[in-house]
């Protein structure tokens, strides 16, 4: 029987393949050009293992290449986004999970800013543990943000099973922290023995472990 889930947040409970996002991204990486985009990608990941205003982010950013006013503003709108969504049955299930006594977990690769967007959501209040990547300087698949995680919840790792969209960051690290994974797959285009389509399918998965 599962005692804690530990979940993804990007691409599990809120969505961020959003239009407008994507709109921004290719307009800034038409005006900068790839050569310079990809050392702007590596400032975002670097982003994810540390703890600074986007104002030192782009003070980091343009200590190593040079941007024009305009490009400086894409950049900014990209990486300062804001008008995220939930799923629709993110909110429903996290408080099935709580009325159930399951302990939850985050655990998430995430800059700064998720953790302003994550407060906005509500969804600190479903949560017994929080592991984000720039607070800790850890990135899934590295065992060591969810060993954070387990550790916050006092649980055995044989009751957790991680759950998140992503094989290579969520399913590897689960498999490298030594608990169960299973793959969320939306849009049912993944290869992966243990996934669902949808959040609520999580009842199901928990009533026939109690059996």
């Amino acid at each position: 029987m599962y005692k804690a889930i530990l979940f993804d947040l990007w691409g599990t409970l809120a969505d961020f393949r959003l239009p407008e996002l994507e709109n921004l991204a290719q307009a800034a990486r038409t005006s900068i050009g790839m050569e310079r985009w990809s050392i702007v990608r590596q400032h975002f990941l670097d982003w994810h293992r540390a703890d600074y205003h986007h104002a030192a982010f782009l003070k980091k950013l343009l200590s190593d290449i040079n941007l024009n006013d305009d490009e400086i503003t894409l950049v900014t709108a990209w990486i300062t986004y804001d008008e995220f969504t939930l799923f629709p049955e993110t909110m429903e299930m996290l408080s099935w999970l709580k009325d159930h006594r399951i302990k939850l977990g985050l655990v998430t690769n995430s800059p700064p800013t998720s953790y302003q967007h994550f407060m906005n959501f509500g969804l600190n209040i479903y949560f017994d543990a929080l592991s984000f990547s720039f607070k800790l300087g850890y990135l899934k698949p590295g065992k060591e943000i969810f060993d954070d995680a387990i550790e916050k919840l006092d649980v055995e790792r044989s009751s957790v099973v991680m759950v998140g969209d992503s094989i290579d960051k969520d399913m590897e690290g689960a498999q490298n922290a030594g608990i169960d994974g299973l793959l969320i797959d939306r849009e049912g285009t993944k290869d992966y023995p243990h996934k669902i389509r949808n959040l609520r399918e999580l009842k199901t998965l928990l009533r026939e472990k109690e059996q």
